[in-house]
């Protein structure tokens, strides 16, 4: 080759390398462009996130850092200005949001936005961070919907929708489509409608690409206006931007177009932020879950070791801290929504100094609003035994409750940051918080705050509250003080311990008991470490020194006297009154008003024997009663407790004593009862005797103890024979003290007899042995005072002064000067009467004293004739007086017993009336047993009304049967067969028993028996006009609902209707507001229907007949179902209703009346569906009936359950539930399948229409819905 050649050769190649330099350049510094474009790209999503999130401080701190390290990467390399003024305005930008987030509400206190993060009720309740649906769908659809409300706000017209998105993603188009298609003011059209347009108008293929991936141009626009026959079409484009990793930022830009506008009209431009957090969810459940079970793992552990526990309620204390848990972390959510209803909550961007209020408020409300619910729910369920485990146990309870707050804190901070790895961080701090929260919680338990518990109420409140700065340096300080604070805490109550020891009477030792050296050995049970023994002496002070003086090194002693058996809880109460030696030396009366808050101890005792309010039982006050002694004693070692004065123990503690000895606990406590006699309702089996002091040991005994020469000494013990069967040692210082009263002795050095008298009665002038005593001292002065003291004592412990005027004989102002007379004489009575005249003894022990005196509760044969008189005297008062004779039928029914057989009419009536009071109060089984005595009475009785009296008494049975039957809904084929059979037997006193007979038959579904009835009813001459138009009523009911008539039901009513138009007295209106419910009943649309059952509600409220009152409340609330379901009247009255049902437990109304409620709510729901609360509400009260399905109750009950399961079915079907609707139809159809046959085509046909399923799959074959059905 020639050189020529080879030279141009060589300066091609040179040429080709300089051209490959300067394009290779060229590109590389194009992609370095883009590489910044793209970061500044996504670092700028972080701005936008933290705008949306109400300025995320760490977010734009993020943001700055990153811009930062941009520029320093880009410092040293030439890059186009336009990207550096980009990153500056970025940074100016970034900078400004820091300045303005760093002292803002969301800014200083991060977590914040996660206090009410109720995400049952709000699927946005963790703001941007997504946990359970897909990110991008999640920031896609968030920023469609705010474009949604933009052109609803700006468009009034309807406009077709179109969409394209880029990068090309029809998922997140189908996404828009299906949420712009929920407005009627869209008119959607999908990808196939649109490729068919552009198709019709010859578009390429190439051209539909561009359009899909949003480069559309006027002939796409063209070929849709051309397609859709439309004026307005709106674009939109779903515009994915730069973002980091698990971030999703989306651009939704609505193009709205005009024929033969070549641009767009307007653009709206609306953004969608998620930040992904999916990949956490497992572990939050993991970590809710094991703080869950953790916490009713260290619950159940401290229980154990605890004075109170019972090892067979270990599931019911899991239960009660499981429902603690649960309420911790449910209540905010419910709590803070209404607490928002009366403050406005500051906004985020608001500055923190000015909002922190709302911190602390907050936080209070999740640190100490658990324990308020928790322990109301104690409060309110007094007669629960499982509520109940919540006393004594607060320390536990805030174990579980603080357990409860950390799983709240720790799933905000994994949501907030993205990721478990720090949580290390806060392990140590959540424990100081809940040991901190269990001090506070034995504080509760103690009834006692320290300084260590009030110190801990702060800190917990201030952790709580520098958690949501995530601020871990004042997070590590708060740390360190909780820390303090519990170690301190602990060793106060060790050196407590240490020091606290029970006070007690130490014995002199100048006399020595003379039986010191006796064998006594103490009870020992196996079982328990409790022992009891009863030591029988007459001499109760020589038991006592004798105890204490032969168990000096082996006791610690208590004594307790029992002084009033009249005193419900006396002993109980000396008992926790003793003191305990520590630093505050509270004793239990400043405990319970410490504790009234959560446990009103000294309220339940006084309710449980109150007889105007049974609702707490004894078991839950001995409980109460148990834990509080138990508490106090459990520092102590082989404790003694001495009981003296068992003939006024009264029968509450000896009810407590006899459950005590069968309480499980492992503390050494011994009880010694002392006294000559054992109660009757106390079994003790361990019983030593303690001998009686000979007249020379009391001798000795006053000579040494009480300092007194031996001739005083012996005049003593002589006077005491003369005066007493044997001398005790209580008799021998009685007598000292009065001596010494009277100046009878004097001291000189020792004590001396003046003059060496003999001792007379002189002894005792100034000292009565009892209330008794003194009371037969007056009467004595006072004989005048007795006829009036006995009609008093009849008549009660407060009585109207009308009453004993009546009683007395004497005039009303006669009868006030007697007592003002008796009560500024004697101090029997009160001096002054209430505002209504109204009497009281000076107290019940002075009543009962009377009771004791004047013979009145011995037995009839034992009571002397002039009380039996005055009895009768009272007795017949008391039925006079009008105001409270049904209050005083009880009264009066047992003043008739005391006044003798020969007033058995007076017993049998009142007995009567005492029975019809009983029956309004659902009080069967006590009325059954009146009448079993009226009837016992009878035997006694030889009038000529014998045959009267006893077809009355016959007929009350039978009436309290029937009242029994009816109120709970359960057939009792036995008395009602046995009625019919002897009806005719009955003869003329059977009148009573006809409207409750046909009602019970009727209530029980017994038609054909209510048929034969009715037909032997017709036969009856003189019935009179009330009774004949209520057989007529229930004759039409019979045609509705046995013979399917409802024609012929509809004119006997109307006939019966407007034949009792003019009636006025009480018997023919109640049987007209019957006939109005049952007309309301079966004919709702009818125009006359409102104002009959108006008009039958009225009568049952003058007539005071609550049960009537509550059936023409659920006939009035049918009525307005059928013609306004979502109106307020129809609300109101199915209030009313349930109301009644409640408060005459009728649980067939409570059922029927909660299924009306929930068709309510749900038609209220349907009718404005943004609110989920009625749907709720619908629900609750469906499966609030469905609990009933386990209890014993009658076959309409359980229909009206499975109505509730229907209409749960409903519900499924609405929301598209398919997995609620699976389980609830097989749970209906099992029951209905267990149930029988169901007859009525009304149910049957709800329940069809309920088991027609509008899901893919049918989950209950037909033939078998068909066969269960008929």
């Amino acid at each position: 080759m020639r050189l020529s050649d080879l030279k141009f050769k060589g300066f091609l190649i040179s040429i080709q390398i300089f051209i490959f330099y300067i394009f290779s350049n060229i590109a590389f510094s194009s992609e370095n462009i883009q590489k910044f474009e793209n970061e500044l790209n996504t670092i700028e999503s972080y701005y936008w996130i933290g705008l949306e999130e109400k300025g995320n401080y760490e977010l734009f701190l993020k943001a700055f850092n990153k811009i930062q390290n941009l520029e320093n990467e880009i410092k040293d390399q030439d890059l186009p200005k336009g990207i550096k003024i980009k990153l500056n305005g970025l940074k100016e930008d970034i900078l400004q949001q820091l300045d303005m987030s760093s002292d803002t509400l969301y800014g200083v206190f991060p977590l914040t936005r996660f206090f009410n993060n109720n995400f049952l009720t709000d699927a946005n309740a963790f703001g941007t961070f997504e946990l359970f649906d897909d990110y991008q769908v999640i920031s896609s659809n968030r920023g469609v919907e705010s474009l949604i409300k933009t052109l609803e706000e700006k468009e009034r017209k309807q406009l077709d929708v179109v969409f394209t998105s880029q990068p090309l993603n029809y998922a997140l188009e189908n996404e828009a489509l299906y949420l712009f298609n929920q407005n009627p003011q869209f008119f959607v059209h999908n990808q196939k409608e649109v490729n068919d347009a552009f198709v019709k108008n010859n578009l390429s293929k190439a051209e539909i690409n561009n359009f899909k991936s949003g480069n559309y141009k006027k002939n796409h626009v063209e070929a849709l206006f051309e397609s859709f026959d439309t004026n307005d079409l709106l674009i939109v484009t779903i515009e994915k931007n730069k973002s980091f990793m698990r971030d999703a930022f989306y651009v939704i830009k609505g193009s709205y177009y005009k024929p033969d506008f070549k641009k767009p009209v307007k653009i709206y431009r609306n953004m969608g932020f998620s930040r992904d957090r999916s990949n956490l969810l497992n572990p939050i459940i993991i970590i809710n879950s094991t703080l869950f079970l953790f916490s009713i793992f260290i619950g159940i552990f401290i229980y154990r070791k605890k004075t109170n526990y019972n090892p067979n309620k270990n599931l019911q204390f899991a239960s009660i801290l499981s429902l603690s848990f649960i309420v911790s972390r449910i209540v905010p959510f419910i709590i803070l929504p209404a607490l928002n209803t009366f403050i406005t909550a500051p906004d985020p961007e608001s500055l923190a100094i000015l909002s922190f209020w709302y911190v602390l408020l907050v936080s209070l409300v999740y640190l100490y609003f658990p324990f308020i619910i928790i322990h109301s729910l104690k409060i309110k369920f007094k007669s629960s035994n499982f509520f109940q485990l919540i006393f004594s146990n607060s320390g536990i309870i805030a174990i579980v409750i603080s357990m409860s707050i950390v799983s709240w804190i720790l799933t905000s901070f994994i949501i907030y940051e993205g990721s478990i790895s720090e949580l290390h961080i806060l392990i140590i701090p959540s424990i100081l918080f809940v040991l901190n929260f269990y001090v506070i919680g034995k504080a509760l338990d103690k009834s006692k705050f320290n300084v260590f518990s009030y110190f801990a109420i702060f800190l917990v409140l201030i952790f709580f509250i520098v958690i949501t700065t995530l601020n871990f340096q004042y997070i590590n300080l708060i740390a360190t003080f909780l820390f303090a604070n519990v170690l301190l805490a602990f060793i106060f109550r060790q050196k407590q311990i240490q020091n606290t020891s029970i006070k007690e009477t130490h014995t002199s030792q100048n006399w020595i008991h003379p039986f010191i050296n006796q064998n006594f050995k103490l009870s020992e049970n196996k079982d328990s470490k409790l022992c009891f023994t009863f030591l029988k002496t007459i001499d109760e002070t020589s038991a006592k020194i004798y105890l204490k003086q032969k168990h000096v090194d082996k006791f610690s002693f208590l004594e307790i006297e029992c002084n009033n058996e009249n005193s419900s809880f006396d002993l109980v109460n000396q008992l926790l009154d003793k003191p305990v030696n520590n630093t505050s030396n509270e004793s239990i009366e400043s405990t319970i008003e410490t504790i009234t808050d959560f446990i009103p101890f000294s309220n339940l005792l006084n309710m449980a024997v109150s007889q105007s309010n049974q609702e707490t039982p004894l078991t839950n006050v001995f409980e109460a009663a148990s834990l509080e002694f138990f508490e106090k004693l459990k520092n102590q070692k082989n404790t003694c407790i001495l009981i003296t004065g068992l003939n006024y123990l009264d029968n509450e503690s000896s009810k407590w004593l006899n459950q005590l000895k069968d309480y499980n606990t492992n503390q050494k406590i011994s009880f010694i009862l002392i006294g000559n006699k054992l109660p009757n309702h106390l079994n003790i089996e361990t019983k030593v005797e303690l001998e009686n002091l000979k007249n020379d040991q009391l001798i000795e005994y006053i000579k040494n103890q009480l300092n007194a020469n031996h001739d005083l000494a012996e005049k003593i013990i002589q006077y005491l024979d003369k005066t007493d069967d044997q001398t005790t040692l209580d008799d021998v210082e009685i007598t000292f003290e009065n001596l010494k009263q009277n100046k009878l002795i004097y001291l000189d050095d020792i004590w001396y007899l003046f003059n060496n008298d003999e001792l007379d009665e002189n002894v005792f002038k100034n000292q009565e042995n009892s209330l008794e005593a003194t009371i037969n001292d007056v009467l004595k002065n006072n004989e005048e005072y007795k006829t009036f003291l006995i009609i008093s004592s009849c008549l009660g412990y407060q009585f109207d002064l009308k009453v004993l005027s009546n009683a007395t004989g004497l005039s009303l102002i006669e009868t006030a000067k007697k007592i003002e007379e008796i009560s500024f004489n004697t101090g029997i009575f009160e001096s002054l009467p209430n505002p209504n005249n109204k009497i009281k003894f000076r107290n019940r022990a002075t009543l009962n004293a009377l009771i004791n005196i004047f013979s009145l509760n011995n037995d009839l044969e034992n009571i002397p004739l002039t009380q039996r008189t005055c009895c009768f005297t009272a007795a017949t008062a008391l039925k006079n007086s009008q105001n409270d004779f049904a209050l005083e039928s009880e009264r009066i029914f047992n003043l008739f017993e005391k006044s003798g057989y020969n007033y058995i009419e007076q017993i049998f009536y009142s007995g009567l009336d005492l029975i019809g009071n009983l029956c309004v109060l659902n009080q069967f089984e006590r009325a059954s047993i009146i009448a079993n005595k009226c009837q016992n009475y009878l035997k006694n009785y030889n009038g000529n009304k014998y045959n009267k009296l006893l077809n009355d008494i016959s007929v009350e049975k039978y009436f309290i049967q029937f009242e029994k039957v009816f109120h709970s809904g359960l057939k009792d084929n036995g008395s009602i067969t046995n009625l019919l059979d002897n009806w005719f037997d009955l003869d003329n006193y059977k009148i009573k028993l006809i409207y409750p007979a046909m009602r019970t038959l009727y209530n029980t579904r017994e038609y054909p028996k209510l048929v034969k009835f009715i037909k032997d009813l017709k036969q009856e001459k003189e019935l009179p006009d009330w009774l004949v138009y209520d057989i007529d009523h229930y004759s039409a009911l019979v045609e509705i609902y046995y013979n399917q008539n409802k024609e012929l039901g509809k004119k006997l009513l109307l006939k019966c209707i407007n034949k009792l138009k003019d009636q006025k007295d009480d018997d023919h209106l109640a049987v007209s507001s019957r006939i109005f419910t049952s007309f309301g009943n079966n004919y709702p649309k009818e125009k006359i229907t409102e104002s009959l059952i108006i008009k039958s509600i009225e009568i049952k409220e003058m007539l005071s007949d609550k049960p009537g009152l509550a059936r023409s409340y659920g006939s009035l609330t049918r009525m307005y179902f059928e013609k306004e379901p979502t109106s307020t009247k129809v609300l109101e009255s199915c209030n009313n209703w349930l109301k009644l049902n409640k408060e005459l437990n009728d649980v067939f109304g409570i059922i029927m009346s909660k299924n009306y409620m929930g068709k309510i709510y749900f038609n209220l729901h349907k009718l404005n569906n943004s609110n989920k609360n009625n749907l709720d509400k619908s629900k609750k009260c469906y499966f609030e009936n469905i609990k009933y399905i386990k209890q014993n109750i009658d076959d309409g009950s359980k229909i009206q359950i499975f109505t509730s399961y229907a209409d749960l079915m409903e519900i499924a079907k609405y929301e598209k539930d398919e997995k609620s609707y699976s389980d609830y139809s097989e749970e209906l159809f099992s029951l209905i399948k267990n149930f029988g046959k169901i007859e009525n085509k009304f149910f049957k046909n709800i329940f069809e229409k309920a088991f027609i399923s509008t899901f893919k799959k049918s989950f209950i074959p037909k033939n078998k819905i068909k066969e269960i059905l008929g």
